[in-house]
């Protein structure tokens, strides 16, 4: 039994079971290895049960009704607050978890204001109102459909971390140091117009020149959105 107990997890489901079986495996050739013959007459009484327990298995599986799942996501809401507000929290869980097999695709969001029975299931993704530059207000606000692009890349001017002497000894030196600057975050900014995408996210910021040139190729974009919402987001779209 130490045997298995090294291999075997706490996960439900098929991973469980799958986790049973390579336990079983283990002591039944642990059994073979330490008691001989005898320990082979364990094993073959072992591997018997076993098989009549995988032919049988999907004779006992329990088909659970909404009703009953409704009443179990009422019950686990024993808070101080939520006690309060079973019927409305137990219907939002219910409807959350019932078409999806990954629950750290379900995120909550906090919202000031407002009180707790305004609480709403969003079917779809939802993020917190990101920091917004100049350009912002000239974005679409509605795309049916939109091709989106989620990003862990910066999208704005960078102040120089260190020192920097550049010596320059003309205007032309000048005009083409000036003019590699707006090439670099350029070329940046057209690549992602010409994938096509028509809503940009990135984890890092989008500054203000990257969100009026987006703005001018109607392009909505976010910077600094949640790591987790992003992750959602490409789940999403990767279904």
């Amino acid at each position: 039994m130490v045997q298995a107990e090294k291999i075997t997890d706490t996960r439900e489901g098929e991973p469980q079971l799958l986790s049973n079986i390579e336990a079983w495996k283990a002591v039944t050739e642990y059994l073979a290895a330490t008691l001989g013959p005898f320990g082979n007459e364990i094993v073959d009484s072992l591997n018997k049960i076993k098989e009549f327990s995988l032919d049988n298995l999907d004779k006992h599986k329990l088909e659970y009704q909404e009703d009953f799942l409704y009443k179990v996501a009422r019950t686990a809401l024993n808070s101080k607050i939520l006690k309060y507000h079973k019927e409305h929290f137990g219907r939002i869980v219910l409807d959350g978890v019932k078409d999806i097999e990954d629950m750290n695709l379900l995120g909550i969001k906090n919202v000031p204001g407002g009180n707790i029975k305004e609480s709403f299931l969003v079917e779809g993704i939802a993020f917190e109102n990101c920091f917004t530059y100049a350009g912002y207000e000239q974005q679409p606000k509605k795309i049916n459909n939109p091709k989106t692009t989620c990003l862990n890349l910066e999208l704005e001017w960078k102040s120089e971390k260190e020192k920097v002497e550049l010596r320059i000894h003309s205007v032309e030196e000048y005009e083409e140091f000036s003019d590699a600057k707006w090439k670099i975050i350029n070329d940046k900014l057209n690549l992602i117009i010409q994938s096509g995408a028509k809503v940009v996210l990135s984890k890092l910021p989008i500054g203000d020149y990257a969100t009026q040139y987006f703005a001018k190729h109607d392009i909505f974009c976010a910077g600094r959105v949640d790591e987790n919402d992003l992750k959602r987001i490409s789940a999403f779209y990767n279904k």
